[in-house]
């Protein structure tokens, strides 16, 4: 039984969606640098903690969940290989 992956539909699919994981990596773990640096007292002095940490959350938040739910998607293409099921284009 042949199941449709829609990251064979497109040739860009599949390098945009990784895009998005990278981003949304970039945005949490970048967020969170900020705010760790702040408490060991390199860069940005002019701002509390807690600011700082208020300021951030929404690109916290944002970016795990893009590269959460990205994530996901990216590691449905891997499931025919991991489970031996052909997908619709490679079904013979």
């Amino acid at each position: 039984m042949a199941i449709a992956n829609p990251l064979n539909e497109s040739s860009l699919a599949f390098p945009i969606l990784e895009c998005i994981h990278f981003v949304g990596i970039a945005c949490g773990a970048g967020a969170t640098a900020l705010v760790s640096f702040r408490l060991l007292g390199v860069g940005l002095a002019e701002r509390s903690a807690a600011e700082l940490w208020s300021g951030t959350l929404p690109w916290t938040l944002g970016g795990l969940t893009a590269a959460i739910f990205s994530g996901l998607l990216i590691s449905q293409n891997a499931v025919p290989l991991l489970t031996g099921m052909k997908t619709a284009p490679d079904a013979d």
